[in-house]
């Protein structure tokens, strides 16, 4: 579903020199987040969606969840935050920096990133557009779970941080609807970026499908067979049960 590309986006945009890690903010690496950490020279981040829950009314595959057809569904962000007593960590001006020497620098310094990335999702000032979006895909926020994560591995200690955010998405749009107002914002803002500029015309593509009639708009709206159709004076007959 798109609608987690777009958080995920979003949140990666929205914390990229916004903490101690600068812009080393990932999007989706895979394998184990102290098997990232172990030669990076400064701390990371890595953002992830987990498991989502959506619940489907009849047969419309684009609801997310509730009994309403555009109400929204839950999924699990996540934000993992690593470093190392390897690790150098550069002051933007902003604080004074403890490097992570020890293992008490180490624990203080995720606990510092920790505190930043919860701020730069809150961040609404005027420059802050990607926070803004976040805010906008993120339309509410539920538990929010920390978890401590420790290694020591070849002589290296390792320090991590999982942050686990419920959140509602909106839905995604069903085929053949107008791309609306928020993702318009959303491909806008990706088109400012160099790296996700590409990614738009096939974003655009999968957002507004093959063109429609209204009754097949309708119809794929609702994922109504031609009978239902029918029967709802929405189409023509059909043999087809």
């Amino acid at each position: 579903m798109l609608n987690r590309f777009a958080i995920r986006i979003a949140t990666v945009r929205a914390l990229r020199g916004r903490t101690l890690v600068g812009q080393n903010v990932r999007d989706s690496e895979i394998g184990p987040i102290e098997d990232i950490a172990a030669d990076a020279p400064t701390p990371i981040i890595t953002v992830y969606t987990d498991d989502g829950l959506y619940r489907v009314q009849g047969r419309d595959l684009f609801t997310v969840g509730g009994d309403s057809r555009v109400e929204t569904g839950w999924l699990s962000l996540v934000i993992e935050i690593a470093l190392t007593q390897r690790m150098v960590i550069a002051d933007d001006g902003t604080m004074d920096v403890v490097q992570p020497k020890t293992d008490a620098a180490m624990e203080a310094n995720i606990d510092f990133i920790e505190r930043q990335v919860l701020a730069a999702l809150s961040d609404t000032r005027g420059t802050a557009s990607w926070p803004e979006m976040w805010r906008r895909f993120a339309t509410d926020v539920g538990d929010r779970q920390s978890e401590r994560g420790t290694m020591s591995r070849e002589g290296v200690r390792f320090a991590g941080r999982k942050v686990v955010l419920q959140v509602r998405v909106p839905k995604d749009p069903p085929p053949g609807e107008p791309i609306g107002r928020l993702w318009l914002d959303f491909l806008a803002l990706c088109t400012s970026e160099n790296d996700l500029a590409p990614l738009v015309p096939i974003l655009t593509d999968l957002l507004e499908g093959a063109p429609l009639t209204d009754v097949e708009r309708v119809r794929a709206a609702f994922n109504f067979s031609r009978n239902e159709a029918t029967a709802m004076l929405l189409g023509e007959p059909d043999d087809t049960p």
